[in-house]
Formats: C-alpha cells, sequence, structure tokens
C-alpha cells in the first residue's frame, strides 16, 4: 500500500512539473514567432528585391505611383518599396507626383490572405499569401518589368492566434480552420486520459 502511495506522489509530481514547463515553454515560443506583420513585410521585401535585383541599375529619382483605391495595408507595402529602391541607391523618392527624369514604380495589390490549420493542441499550421502587380519604367519611360508577383510561406508556429496577429492592423488577422484528424483526436485523447484515471481511482481504492 505504501509503495502504491508513493507510485501516485511522484505521478503528481511529474505531472505538475510537466504542466509548468508546457506553460512555460509556450511563452518562450510565443516570443520568439514571428507576427504576421513581420512575415508580410518580408515577403513583399523579398518580392521586390527579386524583381529590382535583375534590373539595371535605378535612376537617382523615383515616383511610385500608388493604387487609385489604396487597402489598409497599403503603407506596408510602400515601407517595403522604399527600403528596396534605397538599396538601388534611389536618393529621392516621390509619391503620385510629376516628376522629369526619374523611375516610375507602380503597383497594384491583388490579394493578402492569412489562414490557420490546428494541427494539433496548441500548434498550428500557418498559410499567409500575397499577390502584387509591380511595373517599372526607366526614366525615358521605356518599360522594364510588368508582371504579377505572388509568394507564399507556410509555417507551424506551437503559439496562440493572439500572439500573431496585431488588432491594431485587421490585415494580419486571420481565418482558422481545423484539420480533421485534430477535430477527432482530441476528444479521443481526453475521453482516453480520463477512463485511465478513473480505472486507476477505483483499482486503488478496492485495494
Amino acid at each position: 500500500m505504501k509503495l502504491v502511495r508513493k507510485f501516485i506522489d511522484i505521478a503528481l509530481i511529474l505531472t505538475v512539473t510537466a504542466i509548468a514547463v508546457v506553460i512555460f515553454c509556450e511563452r518562450g515560443v510565443a516570443a520568439a514567432a514571428k507576427t504576421n506583420l513581420i512575415v508580410l513585410e518580408q515577403l513583399y521585401y523579398d518580392l521586390f528585391d527579386k524583381v529590382f535585383s535583375s534590373l539595371p541599375n535605378a535612376d537617382t529619382l523615383c515616383v511610385i505611383e500608388r493604387p487609385q483605391e489604396p487597402h489598409d495595408y497599403t503603407w506596408m507595402i510602400d515601407n517595403q518599396l522604399y527600403q528596396r529602391l534605397n538599396k538601388s541607391a534611389v536618393r529621392h523618392i516621390y509619391v503620385n507626383q510629376s516628376v522629369d527624369n526619374a523611375m516610375r514604380v507602380s503597383y497594384r495589390p491583388v490579394s493578402q490572405t492569412i489562414s490557420y490549420k490546428r494541427i494539433v493542441k496548441k500548434q498550428l499550421e500557418r498559410k499567409i499569401s500575397i499577390q502584387i502587380h509591380l511595373q517599372v519604367a526607366n526614366s525615358q519611360n521605356e518599360l522594364l518589368y510588368s508582371d504579377l508577383l505572388q509568394q507564399t510561406q507556410v509555417d507551424s508556429v506551437a503559439v496562440a492566434k493572439k500572439y500573431l496577429e496585431n488588432a491594431r492592423f485587421p490585415f494580419t488577422s486571420g481565418r482558422q480552420k481545423k484539420s480533421v484528424l485534430a477535430v477527432i483526436s482530441e476528444p479521443v485523447i481526453i475521453l482516453s486520459i480520463t477512463g485511465l484515471v478513473i480505472y486507476l481511482f477505483y483499482s486503488y481504492r478496492s485495494q
């Protein structure tokens, strides 16, 4: 009997310790996981980098032509475009202005989506996709580039949505769908653990 009690005490200590470790690890992963905003910024920058890396040296003057109907994330695209143009030695950037002898860059966002799929408990598969049409003309009004750019990033994050999204920026929010495996497995696991605990409890009392 004493041996059984000792076994139960050890099991309880290990359970509490495991719960504490899980909570601690979740906080650590939440701090390390990239937010949706950071991922979006990186995706746009990478697209712009691929385009301008393949073009001749940029002019020192540049005019950015924004879409006529801007989205709530237009400023984010502008920021990444500014950073990449500055890397190309562009010194003066204007927006929707008439400037002589300037390179012209126009863009039109096509789509931007964020979705989650529950893999297992406390683990999400995150998918972020962007599509944007980009056009570049040099200071002589010669078309250098015109195409639809698209890129998708899929990763696994062990944090809740609240750590990935930003309430100030609605475009960082995504929709979540549960996988069939997660829907089936979670109740089965819970019922199995509950049944095992009940079985051990009554087995212990009958001795």
